[in-house]
């Protein structure tokens, strides 16, 4: 699983206009990684091994990640402080994806 957000920035060398980055990967070991920064220049942000089972969805939402697989939970990740912030309960079955909407979370499981 992987998700891709850009950002584009004004460059200090004049009108260039450079885009960032950032993308984000769930294995199916439960890892995820983050990487920052350029086509020509990636470098990892974070790394977390929450170890709770294979990812199947990834979503990001302001400065948030949310992650969601087989163990019926959506975790939080805070980007900014690069730590858990917590899960959202309430399926009874593998979480399959996640979409937003304005300020909601829209979350499919099997349940």
């Amino acid at each position: 699983m992987c998700i891709r957000d850009r950002v584009s920035t004004q460059s200090t060398w004049g009108n260039l206009l450079m885009t960032e980055l950032y993308i984000h990967l769930g294995s199916y070991e439960g890892s995820l990684l983050g990487f920052k920064g350029t086509t020509e220049n990636l470098k990892n942000i974070y790394a977390y091994t929450p170890n709770w089972g294979p990812i199947k969805c990834l979503g990001t939402h302001g400065r948030f990640l949310y992650a969601g697989g087989f163990d019926e939970l959506i975790k939080v990740y805070d980007l900014k402080k690069t730590k858990e912030s917590g899960q959202l309960v309430g399926h009874e079955g593998t979480i399959q994806c996640l979409a937003f909407f304005k300020s909601f979370m829209i979350s499919g499981a099997e349940d």
